[in-house]
Order: C-alpha cells, then sequence, then structure tokens
C-alpha cells in the first residue's frame, strides 16, 4: 500500500494504491470533497462528490469506463 498526500487544493489529498494497482482518492475541492476509485487497470470505477449546488452525486462505471449507473 501506498499513501500520498497532497499539497496544493488541485491535488488529492490522500491517495492510496494496492499492489495490483487499483487506487482510492480524496479530495477536497470548493464545493467540500470527492471520492473516487480505480480499478487496477487504472480506470475510474467509482465516484462520489458534493454537487456545485451542494447536492451529492455518485457515478459509477464498468471495467470499461462506460458509465452504468449515477445519483442524481
Amino acid at each position: 500500500m501506498f499513501l500520498y498526500q497532497g499539497k496544493t487544493e488541485s491535488e488529492p489529498i490522500v491517495t492510496v494504491s494496492s499492489k495490483d494497482g487499483g487506487q482510492a482518492q480524496l479530495a477536497t475541492n470548493k464545493n467540500g470533497g470527492v471520492m473516487s476509485i480505480f480499478n487496477n487497470a487504472g480506470r475510474n470505477v467509482l465516484q462520489i462528490g458534493v454537487t456545485d449546488t451542494g447536492g451529492g452525486a455518485i457515478n459509477t462505471k464498468d471495467k470499461f469506463g462506460y458509465t452504468t449507473g449515477s445519483v442524481p
């Protein structure tokens, strides 16, 4: 496991990587924050965050990067 802590607002605050290449990132932005999960191929498969209107958003993708669901 590798842990990285970003230094600026545009960088992830925390990145955790597994030996197989999977990765989780936690970051802050002007609206609150976002969490992203990447599979071992480096594709973003889950993103959870705060929208610019203050609501929550969830976006999921399959292993090829195609959107499988989103809320709202």
